[in-house]
This record gives structure tokens, sequence and C-alpha cells, in this order.
């Protein structure tokens, strides 16, 4: 930790640190800001800031990840630093989540005078906005619902029972926003979007890597995973414009009657015909060829 904050810029976090039990993550996190961070309290806008930077943007997402794990979630924004080099800052926003921030970081005991004052300052005040902010592609789910007829008036003026609504004002609103809106469509699918605990959060850039290891890992059924703070899913075939398949019927029937042989299956092919292609698997080689002409 001592060395992050002079590292090279593309530095990061041990692999190891993230493996950690959740109290071990909570310390490490706390020995990192108490050198290189800063927690104060805002009077203007009777909020804390909490905030620490490195030179490195890959330490500053380490760390962003690294708090998921409590259950923080955290803003990075380039600031000017020495030597014309950008810092980049890590900061903790919202009420709730700054309570969380000094709830999991700062177990009792542990907290300094100054940590101690932010608390006590965070636990008089009441969250006025959403974190979170749903995206509008999900609000376009629940456009047409909110604009059915219901009772001389919409589901939208259910929504704004003073005064005319449009369903495209909700858009760009939070969780609680969203939650009424789920209660007056009794909709499911719309409340499980406005009380999961997945963040949205925009692309702002797309930098190129060049040529890099890229791995692929099975999940069962239909669970899904987290790689380096975002969720993936299994949309691969759906977005795909070619997708093949290989089968080998002797690799799971004994008394198959194809020994040697496996299926080319071209499954999704968006610019042709799809087909099944009969090769010959040579397992001695790992390899697969033409089937040999009678």
């Amino acid at each position: 930790v001592r060395t992050a904050r002079g590292a090279a810029r593309h530095q990061g976090l041990p692999a190891s640190v993230f493996g950690l039990p959740k109290r071990q993550v909570a310390l490490f996190v706390r020995h990192l800001w108490a050198p290189y961070g800063s927690i104060d309290w805002d009077g203007v806008n009777n909020e804390a800031r909490i905030r620490c930077g490195w030179p490195s943007r890959r330490l500053a997402d380490d760390v962003a990840r690294l708090l998921l794990r409590l259950n923080v979630l955290s803003h990075i924004a380039e600031r000017p630093g020495r030597n014309g080099r950008p810092v980049w800052q890590l900061s903790v926003p919202g009420i709730d989540n700054q309570k969380r921030f000094c709830d999991e970081v700062w177990a009792p005991g542990t907290a300094g005078r100054w940590v101690l004052h932010v608390q006590r300052m965070l636990a008089d005040v009441e969250p006025t906005t959403d974190l979170v902010t749903i995206p509008p592609d999900v609000w376009a789910r629940v456009v047409d619902a909110l604009r059915a007829p219901v009772g001389g008036g919409t589901q939208a003026r259910a929504l704004h029972p003073s005064g005319p609504s449009s369903p495209a004002s909700a858009e760009g609103a939070g969780r609680t926003r969203l939650a009424s809106v789920a209660a007056v469509l009794d909709d499911s699918a719309v409340d499980v979007v406005a009380t999961n605990d997945v963040f949205w959060d925009e692309i702002v850039a797309v930098e190129e890597l060049g040529e890099q290891p890229v791995f692929d890992a099975t999940v069962l059924g239909t669970h899904n995973f987290v790689a380096n703070g975002i969720a993936l899913h299994n949309s691969l075939e759906q977005d795909a414009d070619l997708v093949i398949l290989l089968h080998r019927e002797d690799m799971y029937e004994r008394e198959s009657t194809r020994p040697g042989e496996a299926d080319v299956i071209v499954a999704k092919h968006r610019a042709g015909p799809t087909s099944t292609v009969v090769v010959s698997f040579q397992g001695h080689f790992a390899r697969f060829v033409d089937m040999a002409r009678m």
C-alpha cells in the first residue's frame, strides 16, 4: 500500500486482495485510506466528502471494485496532479452510501476523531436523491403500459394525481420512482429491476489494448458471474453473426455407429445458409480434418 501512490501509472491491486474475506477487505481499505485519502464534512451540501486519489487509473478502478464487496458505490474522476500528470480521484457519493462506507470500513473502536464526527453528522441526515439512476432503455419497457387508459385517465396520471404527466418524464429517475411505477402496474419484472442490487453506469471511453489472451468459462445453469466489476451474461448466441457447434456422437454414446466422426453444425449464419458438415476427428492429433473421399 505504501508504494501505491508512487507506483507506475498502470499498477493495480494484487489479485489475491479480491479473494479476501469481507472483514479483511474492510481492513485493507481502511489502511489504504488512512495515508492517501481524506474524510471530512461538507457543511454547504450537508454531506460527507470521502475521497482518495492515485496516479494509476487501474488502481482506482481496482479500489472501486473492492468497495463493491462492501456494497459501496464510488465515482472516479480525473483531476490535475503534480508535474502535469493526472490523478484519478475516487469519491464515495450519496448519504446512504457514505454511511455504509463508514460503518463497514471503520468498525467500532477503529475510527478516528474526524471519522466519528462524520458518522455523527451522517446519522442526522436523510437521503434526498437516488444514487442509482435507471437507464432510459429500462424505462422504455414500461412507457406503453404507463400510457394505457385506466379509470378515465392513464397509468401515468395515477403516478401524478396532482397534474398531467408524461411517461418520458420518468426517464432518468431512480429506483424509488421505478418502484412506484411497478406498484401501479403490478409488474413483478419491473419490481425486480427497482429492487435488485445491480448498479448501472455509463460507458465514457473504450480504449484499445491490442491483442490479449482470452479465456472461455462455462457457468452451470442460468448463473452469471462478475469479471472486473462487470456482470457478464450468456448473450453470445443472440449477438453473434455466426454460430458453429461441434458434436461428437461417440463421446456421449459408447455404442455409437460413428466412431471418429464429428458434426460441424452451422447453427446460425446471418449472411448465408445453415448446414451440418461431417468431418473426421483425429484424437491423437486433437484436430478435425475432411472426411476421406470414397
